[in-house]
């Protein structure tokens, strides 16, 4: 299993996190992004063989919704399913990342399907919790589709089904190259998460295909310097709602079985 390994956050994240204005409830936004990204792959290492538990599946979530779209009704899905059935799952699709250390698309696909015979789980949360071990699969976030992607109707234009996550993937390798296709990801997210919060990352690159946003008429951007994210919580909370994020308001998709 040696080609499996934890993430590490992001340069600027506690920058961004406390540009997010502060939530109602919740625990604080690092803390959160910390836990699913970091703490929790790392005890699932230490498991033999590795897995997640249905309680680990649930702190993922509550991630994936926070910082994303926010779809309530995923909660309750995640919430049924049976430990043993996410074991199994899991089990799988970390036995099949582990073949061998640089993956072909194939075996990330036969991964994610593995994750995807769970009922709420779809390619979105799928992709996350492979990307938790594996540095050659990227989440299927949103901020990195658009960027790969670049459907012709930004963010409502993605599908969020196998065959679109499948040509994200492809793309993905293409402009970050094999092994980095996860820290690419993070990159990305990052960097359009401080587009939206008017922020200028100090050293950051400029993300692939898509111009750099404009600050408003009569609003400059806060120029950040480039120290790494301290190990200190941030005072930022997390709330259910999608606009208390601060990076956009979100209409709910149709139909809540499907998963971003």
């Amino acid at each position: 299993m040696s080609s499996l390994r934890a993430c590490l956050p992001p340069v600027h994240l506690q920058t961004v996190l406390d540009a997010l204005p502060v939530a109602k409830k919740g625990p604080p936004l690092l803390e959160l992004y910390t836990t699913a990204w970091t703490d929790l792959p790392s005890r699932v290492l230490e498991r033999s063989p590795p897995h997640l538990t249905q309680p680990d599946l649930v702190q993922v979530l509550e991630a994936k919704l926070t910082f994303g779209q926010n779809r309530p009704a995923l909660r309750g899905m995640i919430a049924a399913l049976d430990d043993r059935a996410v074991v199994a799952a899991s089990t799988e699709a970390f036995q099949l990342l582990g073949s061998g250390e640089l993956l072909s698309d194939s075996v990330v696909l036969d991964a994610l399907r593995a994750l995807t015979t769970l009922r709420g789980v779809g390619p979105g949360t799928a992709s996350l919790v492979l990307s938790l071990l594996s540095p050659s699969v990227p989440f299927f976030s949103d901020e990195a589709a658009v960027v790969a992607l670049r459907p012709s109707a930004g963010r409502k234009g993605l599908k969020y089904n196998e065959k679109e996550y499948r040509a994200f993937l492809e793309r993905v390798r293409e402009m970050a190259g094999e092994g980095r296709q996860r820290d690419w990801e993070r990159r990305t997210w990052l960097e359009e998460t401080a587009k939206t919060l008017n922020l200028e990352l100090d050293g950051a690159r400029p993300s692939v295909g898509v111009p750099t946003a404009e600050p408003a008429a009569g609003q400059g951007k806060r120029k950040l310097d480039a120290r790494p994210a301290p190990a200190e919580a941030a005072t930022k909370t997390a709330d259910d709602a999608p606009s208390q994020t601060g990076r956009r308001t979100r209409s709910r998709m149709a139909a809540d079985a499907e998963d971003a």
